[in-house]
């Protein structure tokens, strides 16, 4: 059997429903259950850019996907015959992505764009009104919290721009609401809570049009997240110490991160000394697990996994999987092979099925010009100083896009997509969080690490911000386990 989603599996007779253990540690590692695995034993996802072939006379014989478009082939190539016109880059950039974003467009029903105010949504607004002969609609929504709101970006580029701008606010409540629509919404645990904003801006553009563009992709080909520079350095950091001291390194490391994270939990602690202690305990875990990296990939398996070395992080299983493993990739320059590991694994299996999934819920299809294969083969051709600029990633984005809207309107610090879900079960959705981690709760499917699950709820109810997504995660995996 095949479908689109396993929900489309779940309702044939021969669906056998065994949940496939294996994959619980993956799961609580990434916050996303990676392909080609899924969460039912014996069920499989296609990788991206693989077919299937079967037939009549073959269909009781294992299928094995054959690859007709290669990330790491296109990364490879892009580095033995990199782009050689600095000074044309941008235009050449602008020229590739403009093509994808006019064919993107091509639509015979309302078509939109979802603008965040960033880069990459406001790099594809900006070109998508350049080709259109009237007002594109584009679709954003605010939250109430200063802290996780970005419509006022979004609001400048769309006036600057002239777009038909259609913005929503929307409160703590309506945010919340989406919360028990997500076991079914994304099929499968899910832990990224960037899922519930999307769903509602999604669903706000849904009234208006059929098909919305979207700027994913843009921070894993152009090196947006600040991740790539802080585990490079810190990888750097701890070459520089003599091999045989490193274990001396990391276990100092190991003991500054205790301390601090012991005194950020006492009760005494004023406020902004706590915040400065547990900031130091995460700066020293990353420390600790980088000093006892074998290479930079190593190393940044360290700065993504949600749990820290002793629990579910450390399960061999976890290992199974990794585009850093890949053959190939290793040949690629240290900044480079970390792109491709985001571009391999967190973008198609966190970031484009937390879109395709919420949108696709509310009837809404969407397409991500950025991701066009000329555009990523020639992105992939760009060498690294046209991409990082005095330790700032998308340089060259920034200069095509610069064309269009000011730089004083979207050069900012990256905010993300988030949603104060922390804050939300520590208070009003606490009863809801409460039942789910109880420890009876916890037990009842046997493959999850309840003392360490316990310990670290107790420690956020009392103001330790540091297990907010692992909590989520978890939350995520219990209501859909409850939905099942």
């Amino acid at each position: 059997m095949f479908g689109s989603e396993l929900k489309a599996l779940r309702a044939h007779p021969a669906f056998e429903g065994e949940i496939d253990e294996a994959v619980v540690p993956l799961y609580l590692t990434n916050g996303y259950i990676p392909a080609p695995w899924s969460v039912w034993r014996g069920i499989r996802k296609l990788l991206p850019g693989t077919v299937a072939t079967f037939s009549a006379e073959t269909r009781n014989q294992c299928l094995t996907p054959t690859t007709y478009w290669s990330l790491v082939d296109v990364a490879l190539s892009g580095q033995r015959e990199p782009f050689d016109g600095s000074d044309g880059g941008a235009a050449e950039l602008e020229r590739v992505l403009k093509t994808a974003i006019a064919g993107q467009m091509v639509a015979d029903v309302p078509l939109g764009a979802l603008l965040s105010g960033g880069i990459d949504s406001s790099t594809v607004v900006a070109l998508m009104q350049s080709v259109s002969g009237r007002p594109i609609w584009t679709f954003s929504i605010g939250f109430e919290e200063e802290a996780y709101n970005e419509a006022h970006h979004a609001r400048a580029v769309a006036t600057h721009l002239g777009t038909d701008h259609t913005e929503l606010t929307v409160t703590d409540k309506d945010a919340q609401d989406v919360v028990p629509l997500l076991p079914c919404v994304l099929d499968e645990p899910f832990g990224d809570s960037s899922a519930i904003p999307t769903y509602l801006v999604a669903k706000l553009a849904r009234k208006h049009v059929t098909v919305s563009l979207s700027g994913d992709g843009g921070d894993e080909l152009f090196a947006g997240y600040r991740r790539y520079g802080i585990t490079a350095q810190s990888y750097a950091v701890t070459r520089r110490v003599p091999s045989p001291l490193r274990p001396a390194l990391s276990g100092a490391a190991c003991a500054l991160a205790a301390a601090a994270a012991t005194v950020a939990s006492m009760p005494f602690a004023p406020e902004s000394l706590g915040r400065r202690l547990r900031v130091t305990a995460l700066r020293a875990r990353l420390l600790r697990d980088v000093a006892a990296s074998t290479s930079i990939t190593d190393a940044y398996s360290c700065v993504l996994r949600q749990w820290p070395g002793g629990h579910a992080a450390n399960n061999a299983s976890m290992r199974r999987r990794g585009p850093s493993s890949e053959q190939g990739s290793s040949n690629l320059d240290e900044y480079h092979q970390l792109m491709a590991i985001d571009s391999k694994a967190y973008l198609p299996d966190d970031i484009l099925t937390k879109v395709d999934r919420t949108a696709m819920a509310v009837g809404l299809e969407t397409r991500v010009p950025l991701l066009d294969h000329r555009f990523v083969e020639l992105a992939w051709r760009m060498p690294l100083q046209m991409k990082v600029r005095d330790g700032v990633g998308k340089w060259i984005l920034r200069q095509v896009l610069a064309r269009y809207v000011p730089p004083a309107i979207f050069e900012r610090r990256k905010m993300g997509f988030g949603v104060p879900v922390g804050d939300w079960i520590r208070e009003p959705m606490r009863d809801w969080a409460e039942s789910l981690l109880s420890e009876r709760a916890l037990m009842s499917n046997g493959w999850l690490p309840v003392k360490a699950i316990r310990d670290g709820w107790h420690r956020h109810l009392h103001g330790d911000p540091s297990w907010k997504d692992r909590l989520w995660t978890v939350l995520m995996w219990q209501a859909w386990r409850a939905d099942t």
